[in-house]
């Protein structure tokens, strides 16, 4: 057993290692030395309850429902 749960904890750190998703935006300027310009903001709706999303005079976006 003791055997078992080294195992699974070496290929749960090998996994880690090995993801190289980016998930922030300072994941790219750490990693490219660039700074993010925008991004595409994360939209969660359902069917039923869709909102459009404006972009303002000010360069906000805007969540209005329908």
């Amino acid at each position: 057993m003791i055997i078992g749960v080294m195992v699974a904890a070496v290929i749960v750190i090998l996994r880690t290692l090995a993801d190289t998703t980016i998930y922030l935006p300072e994941d790219i300027e750490n990693m490219v030395g660039i700074t993010v310009l925008g991004q595409i903001p994360d939209i969660n709706s359902a069917d039923d309850n869709y909102a459009y999303w404006t972009v303002t005079e000010e360069g906000a976006a805007k969540n209005e429902k329908e």
